[in-house]
């Protein structure tokens, strides 16, 4: 399990920052990441009373959304305070510590896995071993919604001095575990000190490199262990 000491104190600091510098914040009303709501609406998912665990949950502004749809909602953070405050806020809900290198869930436990903006965090010595955890602990659904350039890029994390955050595609590293198949995709702008609003990047304007710090990939992706046909040689 990746537990660098800066990664677990950034989850508390994260979540100090965002949600307990005297905002205000009703956590019952909080309003789920467009980004997210975009890849359900638009792929036409129906969640409606999945099992749905979110890997890297935050404040558990997303699995409130999922909640009100009647789904059963799990989440990790790698910080022990975080995963007490989000129990306490949230007591209908399920909060376990963990990364998302090493899931403490059995396979195939979710009908729903997801993560928004996490595997950005990711050492890279432990990103396939998140994508293949992701993938085990769902029996049926996936959405990854991550920061994606036009081309691979790290850049260093403002808030704490030797992390880095990565924008790169994951696609191919999923696809080609052979048990994935990839229904949805589509790569979005969103920069919420600019707009609430979700747009939709063309291939063209993706390329030009010139929204490549908030462009998001958004994937859904259907688990299907009979992606690679079985031939008798």
């Amino acid at each position: 399990m990746f537990t660098d000491q800066s990664f677990v104190e950034e989850s508390l600091n994260y979540y100090s920052r965002h949600y307990q510098k005297d905002m205000g914040i009703d956590f019952k009303t909080q309003h789920p990441d467009p980004r997210l709501v975009n890849i359900i609406t638009e792929s036409g998912l129906d969640v409606t009373g999945m099992n749905v665990l979110e890997v890297g949950c935050g404040g558990g502004r997303n699995l409130l959304w999922f909640k009100k749809m009647d789904c059963k909602c799990s989440g990790i953070e790698p910080n022990p305070d975080v995963v007490k405050m989000l129990s306490k806020n949230f007591p209908e809900m399920e909060f376990k510590l963990g990364t998302a290198d090493s899931l403490p869930f059995d396979t195939n436990m979710f009908d729903l896995v997801f993560t928004r903006n996490v595997l950005c965090w990711v050492d890279r010595n432990f990103i396939l071993q998140a994508l293949g955890e992701i993938i085990r602990t769902s029996c049926s659904w996936i959405i990854i919604s991550e920061f994606c350039g036009s081309k691979p890029y790290r850049t260093p994390y403002k808030h704490s001095e030797g992390l880095f955050t990565y924008h790169t595609d994951y696609i191919n590293s999923l696809i080609g575990t052979g048990i994935v198949e990839l229904l949805y995709e589509r790569i979005v702008y969103y920069n919420p000190s600019e707009s609430q609003d979700v747009m939709p990047l063309n291939k063209e304007q993706f390329l030009s490199g010139k929204y490549d710090k908030w462009a998001v990939k958004n994937i859904l992706l259907k688990k299907n262990v009979n992606c690679i046909p079985c031939e008798l040689l």
